[in-house]
């Protein structure tokens, strides 16, 4: 899975994007991905990107897509929980499952404060 995951983000350097924090929260039905990025060294949120012409919005719904999949595929996926995986800027990668109906905005904020 981290290589997987490493050669998509690769595809986000390609565009000039690089220091990228990411947090993925998949389900069998569901999936939410948020990154963090400098560009031109200013720090950008993701979705900020593609409002700002920075990356298109259809390659930011293609990389969240492939990223899922790649978690779903992945040996350490759950059916049943929330699959919760970070990748930080200098390549590491850390996955954690809670429960299905957890609370993600608890979750997304104190991945936030990490950073």
């Amino acid at each position: 899975m981290k290589q997987k995951i490493s050669t998509q983000i690769k595809k986000l350097e390609s565009y000039g994007i690089s220091n990228i924090d990411l947090l993925a929260l998949v389900t069998n039905t569901s999936y939410e991905i948020v990154f963090y990025g400098d560009y031109q060294g200013k720090k950008y949120q993701c979705n900020e990107m593609a409002e700002s012409d920075i990356i298109d919005g259809n390659i930011l719904a293609d990389f969240y897509h492939e990223i899922a999949m790649i978690i779903r595929e992945s040996e350490a996926y759950l059916q049943d929980n929330m699959n919760i995986v970070t990748y930080t800027k200098d390549g590491s990668i850390e996955i954690s499952q809670d429960e299905k109906n957890c609370r993600i905005h608890k979750i997304k904020k104190a991945w936030k404060n990490s950073l």
